[in-house]
């Protein structure tokens, strides 16, 4: 292994880092003076946009597309073309959203929130830009969701400690998988979609992931 480059600002990063599915760009968020999030080209490190948000952990990649999706608010999500900075869509989503995830087809994108309407997540046609339905069984607040290779299924983790199976065209919850005291961080699923994985699972001595056949 080498080394390839090294990213330098006078901010510190603030969330997870996402890179473009072809590999080309790399969205990183920072905090402090200039908060937001900044594209960067992989080949040579070449800054190529900033976007302003107060949300940090906000940036990621449609897995199709590659288009950038950004929750600029706690309120709004928006979308733009890589290519040209285009903004596609923009959704508004509610109040309290923190977090999102878009499923590997692009059709749906459910959102986390914890505000006035408690803890709860929403699902969402994007192609008619139309709310499908709000699920509620997460006792405390949401923290990781993954949609399953052929976006019938979503699964969530939490503060709660539970892992959940939903539904996605019913809007239902199908049951919970796994259920601890600590909280739930992680979850996704393999490329086949027959196994699920989610952490960290806490023992006496360790913290482990822990991985189901469905």
């Amino acid at each position: 292994d080498r080394k390839l480059m090294t990213l330098t600002a006078a901010e510190h990063i603030a969330g997870k880092i996402a890179v473009s599915p072809d590999g080309n760009l790399i969205a990183v968020p920072w905090k402090f003076r200039d908060a937001g999030v900044d594209l960067y080209r992989s080949n040579d490190g070449e800054h190529v946009r900033h976007f302003s948000t107060t949300l940090f952990d906000s940036a990621s990649f449609g897995p199709q597309t590659g288009r950038l999706l950004l929750l600029e608010t706690q309120q709004e999500i928006a979308c733009f073309e890589t290519s040209d900075f285009r903004e596609v869509f923009r959704l508004r989503v509610g109040d309290g959203c923190f977090g999102f995830r878009m499923s590997p087809d692009e059709r749906y994108l459910v959102t986390l929130h914890d505000g006035s309407g408690g803890t709860h997540l929403k699902l969402w046609d994007v192609r008619a830009g139309v709310q499908i339905s709000t699920l509620y069984g997460h006792t405390d607040r949401p923290l990781a969701a993954a949609f399953s290779p052929d976006a019938q299924t979503l699964a969530t983790v939490g503060e709660d400690g539970t892992l959940r199976l939903w539904h996605v065209s019913a809007g239902q919850q199908i049951g919970v998988l796994y259920r601890q005291s600590e909280p739930l961080t992680a979850v996704a699923f393999t490329p086949d979609g027959r196994t699920l994985a989610a952490g960290p699972i806490v023992t006496s001595s360790r913290q482990t992931v822990r991985f189901w056949t469905l």
